[in-house]
């Protein structure tokens, strides 16, 4: 069940994306784009050139980003037996763009939407296979960040080899910013399907995100980062363990 052909199988028959999904992705990336490059329209005078400019990079480095993100929550699914799909939190964008435009820019909203998770039947074998619990459900949603915190370390990594580069800066930015978000434990968002699988896992995957976020900013070597983010993430995770959780039980 869980052989590689059979995988490709899956992926085969229910990766693609359906109409619908479609058009929620670009409705998402379009206006998150948007909000990232809200306040990149020149530094003293407004320039419709370099908005235009900034702001397609950010819509190519969105694009793939997202792309990654909902390809990681497809692939996590597939891989034991259940199905994704993409859901654009259209209220959620709208509340984005009205707060970009009041704040001019300062309060940065990114409405990533969610997903809706459904197993397949032909594919699930034994009673105790069925039935889409939080724990799992907590994993999927999982790879969707783990994903955009991928592409950031691959980004900065292929910086630290070409050197200084504004247009890399940009992509490790742009998908630091879409992993923060996800991993809010609030729905629609990632992170609260994280939350409610395993406090352990979304305590230490959050402190990890917030880690890569604030070292990959500050030192230059991708390595220790990641092992900072680490440290990071054990740290909030025994934090809590021992004097949060304890408290309750």
């Amino acid at each position: 069940m869980y052989g590689f052909r059979n995988f490709i199988d899956k992926v085969k028959r229910y990766g693609q994306f359906s109409p619908k999904e479609i058009k929620g992705i670009l409705l998402s990336v379009i206006i998150i784009a948007f909000i990232l490059s809200f306040r990149q329209w020149g530094k003293e005078h407004f320039s419709i050139a370099i908005g235009i400019n900034n702001f397609l990079q950010t819509l190519f480095f969105v694009g793939i980003g997202f792309l990654a993100h909902q390809i990681a929550h497809r692939a996590a699914a597939l891989s034991i037996g259940y199905k994704v799909e993409y859901q654009a939190w259209v209220i959620g964008l709208v509340i984005s763009l009205i707060l970009a435009f009041v704040s001019n820019g300062v309060i940065t909203f990114l409405a990533m939407g969610g997903i809706a998770v459904t197993h397949l039947a032909v594919h699930r074998l034994g009673r105790f296979r069925y039935g889409l619990g939080y724990h799992t459900m907590g994993w999927i949603a999982l790879a969707g960040p783990l994903a955009n915190v991928a592409l950031a370390i691959i980004f900065k990594s292929i910086e630290g080899v070409v050197g200084g580069s504004a247009l890399l800066d940009k992509g490790v930015s742009v998908n630091l910013w879409m992993a923060l978000w996800s991993m809010i434990p609030v729905p629609p968002f990632d992170g609260s399907k994280t939350f409610f699988g395993s406090r352990y896992i979304y305590l230490f995957a959050l402190g990890a995100v917030i880690g890569i976020a604030v070292m990959i900013t500050l030192i230059s070597s991708v390595l220790y980062a990641v092992l900072g983010s680490l440290v990071l993430g054990t740290i909030l995770l025994w934090v809590f363990f021992v004097y949060i959780d304890k408290q309750f039980k």
